[in-house]
């Protein structure tokens, strides 16, 4: 139902889904870009060429329906386990309903048809299989052949670092002051051992160390960051952002209402991701995934019948998989996403309705380049430069999209007074030999060239876009 929505809200897709079909055609990973005139030749980092390929697929399987109906599916993956860990934990029906959809609330300000989606479902298994009983040997190979896949799929794969480091801080710190520290100390070697294994694993991507010079810069980047809004801190009294505050106010409560018995590795890992989430607000799907399962624990300490029916539990986990009522649990939600789908691809309208928008994108004006190619460089809008690969690369290649991790500050700025028609403009236009533009209408850029009509023409004009080219 969501599916325009999905597609829509950012402007990204579009270039994951043309380097993905590059791989498919030509298979290869790049590790120069291609993709752009203003940075062509320099190092560039796939950090998210799996997850690129899969979408891929999915749009030459089914078209834009296609990656409507993998992001659905992997977001509903992720709510059916985390429901599924919540109501094992807190043993509490009406509990778990509603602490699950104020959690759906929250995060939902960020369900897009992204990379990102990935990382949701590796940090759920990530956390499964770090606090699992595993035998160390298995849990670490578990982990490291997770983190291959992660590093290869999205760029937040060191929130698996971060999280098991959150681990090790308070192990270090409770093996100071606590009375059994024969056992905190083991543990902390268990999750240093896990913990350099995982670095480890994280270096098998095509470019080695380099994918981390490329996250913690950008992290770092306070310039680089303020420009890319999911980045930014949310308000937490705005409607979009009240569910999140809900689930704070709930964390806090139980933080306090425990504060005697909570472990101390609980309460840290639920502060810790709580404050990521209200620095930014694309960490808000992490913290939920992070906090739901912790305190939902703690709901269930309160009846010692949950706890018995829990303790009964894991001690039979060997046997809980040949549970009939587990096997039509699992059973159920498939069945259900089978008929959906066959719903969506039958449906009159439904894989029509899944598609670019022209309030979003430029799709007239694009198509009038097709009928009518123009030569030279192009200055395109920031967010339509996914969308402009998607239809116009290999023959053309754009100033900047939304990778700003790999185009850095300089050229970031550059296109900031570009775009604003600050006094230098002209002169990094030239600088990059650019022959034509396509932004707003309504943009200071637009109003700029239109004052001068003896060095640009209007060669294309329509209720979204502008396209002017150089005389």
């Amino acid at each position: 139902m969501l599916g325009p929505r999905l597609l829509n809200m950012d402007g990204d897709l579009g270039r994951h889904l043309t380097v993905g079909s590059y791989i498919l055609d030509s298979g290869k990973i790049p590790t120069l870009d291609i993709f752009s005139h203003t940075m062509t030749g320099k190092p560039f980092t796939p950090h998210e060429w799996l997850t690129e390929i899969i979408f891929s697929l999915a749009n030459r399987w089914l078209g834009l329906t296609g990656v409507v109906f993998l992001t659905s599916l992997i977001i509903a993956l992720v709510w059916y386990l985390l429901s599924f860990e919540v109501m094992k934990r807190s043993g509490g029906f009406y509990f778990s309903l509603v602490v699950i959809i104020i959690g759906m609330a929250a995060s939902s300000i960020h369900w897009i048809s992204r990379p990102h989606i990935f990382t949701y479902i590796f940090l759920l298994l990530w956390i499964k299989i770090y606090s699992s009983n595993l035998f160390i040997f298995k849990k670490c190979a578990a982990l490291a052949l997770l983190m291959i896949i992660w590093v290869n799929s999205h760029g937040a794969f060191i929130t698996g670092i971060v999280y098991i480091g959150i681990d090790i801080a308070v192990h270090f710190i409770s093996s100071i002051f606590s009375k059994s520290i024969n056992k905190d100390i083991h543990q902390f070697k268990k999750s240093i051992l896990i913990f350099l294994i995982a670095c480890g694993a994280l270096l098998i991507n095509p470019t080695g160390f380099q994918i981390l010079g490329t996250v913690f810069n950008f992290l770092q980047n306070r310039y680089l960051t303020s420009q890319t809004l999911e980045y930014q801190p949310p308000n937490l009294l705005a409607p979009s952002f009240i569910p999140f505050t809900i689930f704070l106010l709930i964390c806090a409560y139980y933080l306090f209402r425990f504060r005697k018995h909570i472990k101390l590795v609980d309460a840290f890992q639920i502060v810790i991701w709580s404050i990521f989430g209200i620095i930014s607000a694309r960490n808000i799907p992490l913290a939920i995934i992070v906090g739901l399962p912790i305190f939902s624990f703690y709901y269930g300490m309160k009846n010692k019948v949950n706890n018995a029916i829990n303790n009964e539990k894991s001690t039979s986990s060997r046997n809980e998989f040949l549970n009939p009522r587990l096997a039509i649990g699992i059973a159920l939600p498939v069945l259900i996403s089978i008929a959906v789908f066959v719903l969506v691809i039958k449906g009159p309208g439904m894989i029509q309705r899944n598609e670019f928008l022209p309030t979003k994108f430029p799709l007239k004006a694009v198509d009038y380049i097709i009928a009518n190619p123009i030569e030279g460089n192009m200055f395109n809008e920031f967010t339509w430069g996914g969308y402009l690969l998607y239809r116009l690369w290999p023959e053309q290649k754009v100033f900047i999209d939304g990778q700003t991790d790999f185009y850095g500050e300089d050229l970031t700025r550059e296109f900031a007074d570009v775009y604003n028609a600050n006094i230098n403009f002209e002169d990094i236009l030239n600088k990059y030999s650019v022959n034509w533009v396509i932004v707003r209408q309504r943009s200071k850029l637009a109003y700029e060239l239109e004052k001068n009509p003896g060095l640009w023409m209007l060669d294309y004009k329509d209720e979204l876009s502008v396209i002017y080219s150089r005389k």
